[in-house]
């Protein structure tokens, strides 16, 4: 599991207007450990019988309080379930993340994750 700090805040709107960051604002990335209990996705059945391996790529919306709400599948495994299984377990909510910040005030951010599976 590999985890791409590319943390970017994602688009915060007040009163219907954009609230843009500036280049001086400290942004610094949320944490996913898909080693904390609850976070690591099962290896589909199906997935196994056919000793399907690859990495995922993702971009995940992690919000302020270090819940999930988004998962994108940037650059797939080549196998859907796979990715599904990754994507899946993401957005189930069993998994708390430490929330990215900017400037010290944790903030909704966007990061990039990969994800390996392996034959067992």
């Amino acid at each position: 599991v590999k985890q791409i700090n590319t943390g970017m805040p994602a688009e915060r709107k007040t009163a219907g207007k954009k609230v843009m960051y500036n280049k001086s604002s400290h942004v610094q990335s949320a944490v996913i450990n898909f080693h904390q209990l609850g976070c690591k996705p099962e290896s589909p059945r199906a997935a196994i019988r056919h000793e399907q391996q690859g990495t995922v790529v993702l971009s995940v919306l992690t919000q302020a309080d270090g819940g999930i709400s988004d998962v994108k599948i940037d650059k797939s495994s080549s196998f859907e379930l796979l990715d599904s299984a990754v994507r899946d377990k993401l957005l189930s909510g069993s998994c708390k993340n430490k929330p990215g910040t900017v400037d010290g005030i944790a903030q909704p951010t966007w990061i990039k994750v990969q994800y390996v599976w392996t034959r067992v």
